[in-house]
C-alpha cells in the first residue's frame, strides 16, 4: 500500500480533513482523498443531478444506520451539484425546523434553507443575494444586447411566474428588488430580500413595504420553493439541490404531528412526481427506524410506503439504485482497509515518507482494535474517529509501543 500518497497535501488542507473526521464530523473539503466504496450510488444521485441540470426534478432517499456516511454521500453529491451550476441548501430537522408545522415551523425550515444557499463560489451559504443580483444584472446584460431597457427584460422573464401558485407576489419582490437597486433604495432591496428570506412574519409588516397580498408561511413555504428553484434557473444556474438530515425526528413526534410531517412528505412527492416544477431535486438522509419502523416509521403511512417501498426483487439478490429509496449497506472489509490506507496518506500529508504507522501497523491495527475487540459490526465514522485517534497516540510517542489499557475499552466501545 505504500504507492498511495501521490499528492502532498499542505497542513491546512490536511487540518480541514482530519481534524472534522476526528470530532466525528464529515469535512467541507477535501472528501476525495478518502472517498471509498459507494460507486453505484453516487452515479445513482450523479445522475439525478445531471437530470435536474437540464430541467428535470427528483426525490431520493438516503437510508443508512448512523455513522453508515449519509453525510459523507450528502457531502460529496453536494461538491458535484455545486460544479455542476446548481444552488445546494441542507437543513436538519428539529422540533423547530419541521415540513408540516402549524407555529411556523415549516416556515423557519424555509428560512433556514434559504439561509444556507450556497454555489460555487459561495459554498459557505448565504448566496441568496447573490443570486438575485445575477439576474438582474444578467437581464441589464441581457436589454443592453436587445438596445431595450432591463425593466422589459426583467418582466418578460418574470412573466412565467403568473402560471403560479403565488406568483405574483413573487414578481413584485423580484421587481421591488430591481427598483431600489435602480433608483439606489437600499431600504426597497432589502425588504425585498426579507421577503424571500421569510423575514416577515405578518402580512400587515410586509404591506407596509412591499405591494403583496402574502407572506411565506407553513402553507405555502413549498410553493415558494418551486418558484424560487425556477427563478434560480433564470439567474443562470442549473438548478435547486435541497439536502433535508436529521429525519429521523419524525419518529419521536407524537402521533398527530408525526401524521403530519408523513402527509406532507407524501405531498411534496407526489408533486414533484407530476412535473409541478423544473430543476429541483430533494434528498431526505434518513435512518432504518424511519424506513422500517411499522408504528411510528413510514409504514405506518400506508400512501407514502406504497411510494416508499422495497423492490421486491431486491430481496432475491439483485440490485437496483434507480429506486426512490437509497439504502446503504455497510462498507465491505476490503473498503474499510482501503478506507484506513487513504487516512493514514491524508494523516501524514500526502507524504510517504511521513507515515506513522507502516503497513503492517495498519492491519495490526484492524485485528487488534477493530476486528478483535468489536467483530465486523462497527459503523464506519466510529472505524475513522478511533484509527485517526490511534494516529495521533503513535505519532506523538513514535518511540514507545503504544497499548491500550483496559479501563480505555469502554471508551472506545462509546465511538460505536
Amino acid at each position: 500500500m505504500d504507492e498511495v500518497g501521490e499528492d502532498v497535501l499542505s497542513e491546512r488542507q490536511r487540518d480541514e480533513i482530519i481534524v472534522p473526521l476526528r470530532a466525528g464530523v464529515v469535512p467541507r473539503v477535501g472528501l476525495e482523498h478518502f472517498q471509498v466504496g459507494r460507486g453505484e450510488e453516487m452515479r445513482s444521485l450523479s445522475h439525478d443531478i445531471t437530470k435536474v441540470a437540464q430541467g428535470g426534478v427528483s426525490f431520493r432517499i438516503v437510508s443508512g444506520a448512523v455513522g453508515s456516511g449519509k453525510t459523507f454521500i450528502g457531502q460529496s453529491i453536494s461538491s458535484q451539484a455545486r460544479l455542476q451550476g446548481l444552488v445546494v441548501s441542507t437543513v436538519d430537522l428539529n422540533p423547530r425546523l419541521r415540513l408540516a408545522g402549524g407555529k411556523g415551523q415549516s416556515r423557519d425550515l424555509y428560512r433556514e434553507m434559504v439561509r444556507n444557499l450556497s454555489t460555487r463560489t459561495r459554498s459557505g451559504g448565504l448566496a441568496l443575494s447573490n443570486i438575485v443580483e445575477r439576474f438582474v444584472f444578467s437581464a441589464i446584460r441581457l436589454a443592453h444586447e436587445r438596445a431595450c431597457s432591463p425593466t422589459e427584460v426583467i418582466e418578460e422573464q418574470l412573466r412565467d411566474f403568473e402560471e403560479l401558485t403565488g406568483g405574483f407576489d413573487f414578481i413584485e419582490v423580484i421587481r421591488s428588488y430591481w427598483q431600489g437597486l435602480e433608483s439606489a433604495n437600499e431600504t426597497l432591496k432589502q425588504d425585498a430580500l426579507a421577503w424571500l428570506q421569510a423575514k416577515f412574519s405578518r402580512l400587515s409588516d410586509a404591506k407596509k413595504c412591499l405591494n403583496v397580498r402574502s407572506v411565506v408561511d407553513d402553507k405555502n413555504y413549498f410553493d415558494v420553493i418551486k418558484m424560487l428553484a425556477h427563478f434560480i434557473r433564470l439567474a443562470g444556474y442549473k438548478g435547486l439541490l435541497l439536502n433535508i438530515d436529521e429525519t429521523a425526528l419524525i419518529t419521536q413526534l407524537p402521533a398527530p404531528a408525526r401524521n403530519k410531517e408523513y402527509e406532507q412528505l407524501l405531498f411534496i412527492l407526489n408533486d414533484l412526481m407530476q412535473g409541478s416544477c423544473e430543476g429541483l431535486a430533494i434528498i431526505l438522509y434518513a435512518t432504518p427506524s424511519l424506513m422500517n419502523d411499522p408504528k411510528r416509521g413510514v409504514p405506518s403511512h400506508s400512501a407514502l410506503y406504497s411510494r416508499l417501498s422495497p423492490n421486491p426483487f431486491v430481496e432475491s439478490g439483485w440490485q437496483d439504485f434507480s429506486g426512490p429509496v437509497l439504502a446503504l449497506a455497510a462498507l465491505s472489509g476490503d473498503e474499510i482497509v482501503q478506507l484506513l490506507f487513504k487516512l493514514r496518506d491524508v494523516f501524514s500529508y500526502g507524504d510517504v515518507k511521513r507515515h506513522v504507522l507502516d503497513d503492517e501497523g495498519v492491519y495490526e491495527f484492524i485485528e487488534t482494535y477493530l476486528l478483535a475487540q468489536f467483530g465486523e459490526g462497527q459503523n464506519t465514522r466510529g472505524a475513522i474517529r478511533l484509527f485517526l485517534d490511534y494516529l495521533a497516540v503513535r505519532e506523538f510517542n513514535r518511540n514507545r509501543p503504544v497499548t491500550v489499557p483496559i479501563h480505555h475499552q469502554r471508551v472506545i466501545a462509546e465511538i460505536f
